[in-house]
């Protein structure tokens, strides 16, 4: 039985909705914090959501505003025997990012998107190097990660952290480990070579480890021997390791850095090195956990919390009012730093909608809490792993130095709240969709898609893509789509194309640009869904606004299009977005009208000049409505032009608009007047007022 499941890709208030989930519960473990006899604590953390409309967002960016949403609660100072000795109602705590529908977030005037990230678990892997070198990486979720290393040479481990190389053997030693458990863990061999070169050097060595486990702020060299290793072990009982994961690279379930842990870290070594066992895969998603915007946020304001603390400390030292003493959203900076700085957050071109979708999906294994830096990119972690079926895209990647490293997620992929990846297959026995744990791929035979399982059929087996007996198989992908993020599935035709070239393919969509007179491509793709729909149609579906309901319209303000449902008094809006509405007051719309079905025709605007010449005096393009008729002195229109033939576009207004509005609409246009002033920055825009919201004022300026 799985967790609750999140698609990858979702819907914004899905995501958002998450986001305030997890920034409550961040917050709710950071608190109460420790005041030095006192304690301050905080209850009724809430998030006042905002709905900021596409005028809002619009204004934003224009202005270089942010738009956030307040979190609050109520601030608690506690004395050192419980009693409260002062309240701080409606404290703001942080000013969260607002999430937008196209799944960013408006700071300081640009807009950001934050990418999802794949990072390797807490834990302990044991791994060979490029240069052929046995090591054993002790990943920590909390506490300064280091290695375990292998002189093959003299049959010596050492501690390594960055540069620094400490003998093991002594730390153990020091540590209460016996020889005799060392000879029974690593060989009596090892064991008595390690006692040989460093049977001596405990003191050198837990002095070396402590200035490297202590915080600056606490290290004291003159420290008798008895403190440091005090201190060295304080460190390491609070670190933190994934215990499933140690179980399974180690033999045993380890929580935390312990002698036993770092003794099992030398043996597992030793059985790498004698060939009886291989080194652990670290690039299976077995080891992996996905991390989404909201786990970024959350994440970031654990540690602005911890940063704070001392802070507030210091504020509230000797006061008994919180009021004054702290200073409101304290945390605010911090996240303002991670949208505006971060190495996962990058301002979209805009080129075109489909990049806000692509980019949805985007995974990297760089930035904080991954790979570190372009130059420490392994070889390995570029390749494709058998544990990607159906949840990583093997195909949509750069072409630069990132290649392999940023990746997109399957269309289908699923997550749980603990960071594990799904992929969706059909069970064959019940033929039923089920999404198994990406980790555990390995544990099944998976057949490929498009082949009846008779016979001999292509799968995966144990990791490996080979022939097996149609009998053997447990589950088999349903569709080839699956596999693929929603960019490589606008590629036609992607079977009978060279890798590269699906490579380019699968991002020339994101980089397309779009086209004032556009047409529905003749060659689209046919997606998995039973009604055959394209997906061309379906990711338009996913850009462009549809009405919820049918019914009618009774007011379009502030970007949202306000929609009386059929049969009912009560008023409907719209999903806000930041495109422009083409639907008018009194207008009927069915259940899933499309609303930006464009602009229809398009003029010039002449104007008689004081010589009795026509001059060009601007543009206009008209929405949902049939061509005007000018019937002032002093203007006229010319030269339309047209997304399709004007006959196609009468015949389709003719089912939208009523004989009433072809009456309206020429009293409109008597009633718009010229501006006088060529010079007037407005000069050469015409709107029809109250007819539509933002007649489509493409056209600025003239030649």
């Amino acid at each position: 039985m799985n967790p609750p499941l999140t698609p990858i890709l979702v819907d914004a208030a899905t995501i958002r909705r998450k986001i305030h989930e997890n920034t409550v519960k961040a917050l709710e473990k950071t608190f109460p914090i420790d005041l030095k006899g006192r304690t301050l604590a905080i209850e009724n953390i809430k998030v006042h959501a905002k709905d900021y409309s596409p005028e809002d967002q619009k204004r934003a960016l224009l202005t270089g505003m942010s738009l956030v949403e307040p979190v609050k609660g109520t601030l608690v100072l506690k004395g050192a025997d419980g009693q409260v000795i002062d309240r701080q109602h409606n404290f703001t705590v942080v000013h969260l990012p607002h999430f937008t529908d196209r799944h960013t977030v408006i700071t300081g005037g640009n807009e950001y998107q934050i990418a999802n990230q794949l990072r390797r678990k807490p834990g302990v892997y044991t791994q060979r190097a490029d240069n052929g070198e046995l090591h054993t990486v002790f990943n920590l979720a909390r506490g300064r990660n280091f290695n375990v290393t292998f002189d093959e040479k003299n049959g010596t481990f050492f501690l390594q952290y960055g540069t620094a190389n400490i003998p093991m053997y002594p730390v153990l030693r020091a540590m209460g480990v016996s020889h005799q458990e060392i000879s029974r863990s690593w060989g009596g061999g090892v064991a008595d070579q390690n006692k040989a070169f460093y049977g001596d050097k405990e003191h050198e060595a837990i002095a070396s480890l402590y200035t490297r486990v202590e915080h600056p702020a606490t290290m004291n060299p003159k420290n008798p021997h008895e403190v440091k290793l005090r201190q060295v072990l304080n460190r390491f009982r609070v670190s933190e390791m994934d215990p499933q994961v140690t179980a399974f690279t180690l033999g045993a379930a380890h929580e935390r850095v312990t002698p036993a842990a770092m003794l099992d870290a030398g043996k597992r070594i030793l059985q790498v090195h004698a060939g009886k066992a291989e080194p652990d895969d670290t690039d299976s998603l077995t080891f992996k956990t996905f991390h989404t915007v909201d786990s970024h946020i959350a994440e970031r304001l654990t540690l602005a919390a911890r940063a704070w603390a001392p802070k507030a400390r210091m504020a509230l030292n000797g006061k008994s009012k919180i009021q004054g003493a702290l200073k409101p959203a304290p945390l605010t900076a911090s996240l303002r730093d991670f949208v505006t700085s971060s190495t996962l957050s990058a301002v979209p071109t805009g080129i075109n909608p489909l990049e806000l979708i692509d980019h949805a999906v985007k995974v990297t294994a760089l930035g904080e809490g991954g790979i570190s830096s372009d130059r420490a990119i392994p070889l390995n972690a570029r390749m494709t792993h058998s544990t990607h079926f159906g949840a990583i895209d093997p195909i949509r990647t750069p072409e630069s130095n990132h290649s392999g490293v940023d990746v997109r997620a399957s269309i289908l992929a699923h997550r749980d709240d603990h960071g594990n990846l799904y992929s969706p297959v059909i069970n064959v026995k019940n033929g039923k969709m089920e999404f198994i744990k990406a980790g555990d791929l390995e544990k099944y035979v998976v057949a490929f898609p498009n082949q009846a399982l008779t016979g001999q059929v292509d799968a995966f087996v144990k990791g490996r893509v080979q022939k097996t007996p149609a009998g053997q198989v447990t589950h088999q992908m349903a569709h080839t789509s699956h596999t693929y993020s929603p960019a490589t599935t606008l590629i036609p035709g992607i079977h009978g194309i060279q890798g590269n070239r699906a490579i380019m393919g699968s991002k020339m969509g994101t980089q397309a640009l779009p086209l004032v007179h556009a047409e529905a491509p003749f060659l689209q793709v046919k997606s998995h869904f039973p009604e055959g729909h394209s997906f061309e149609r379906v990711y338009g579906a996913m850009i462009n606004p549809r009405a919820p309901i049918s019914g009618t319209v009774t007011r379009v303000a502030n970007g949202y299009i306000h929609i009386q449902p059929d049969g009912t008094k009560k008023q409907a809006s719209a999903p806000p977005t930041a495109v422009h509405f083409f639907v008018s007051t009194g207008e009927k719309l069915s259940s899933d009208s499309l609303y930006t079905s464009g602009p229809i025709g398009a003029f010039e605007v002449e104007k008689l000049d004081e010589r009795g010449e026509w001059k060009t005096a601007g543009y206009v393009i008209w929405a949902n409505s049939p061509p005007p008729q000018m019937k002032t002195a002093n203007m006229r229109l010319t030269s339309p032009r047209c997304y399709r033939d004007w006959d196609d576009v009468r015949d389709w207004l003719e089912g939208h608009i009523s004989a009433e509005k072809y009456a309206e609409f020429d009293d409109l246009m008597q009633a718009t007047p010229l501006p006088d002033d060529p010079a007037d920055p407005d000069d050469g825009i015409y709107r029809v007022k109250d007819f539509v919201n933002e007649a489509f004022n493409t056209f600025n300026e003239l030649p």
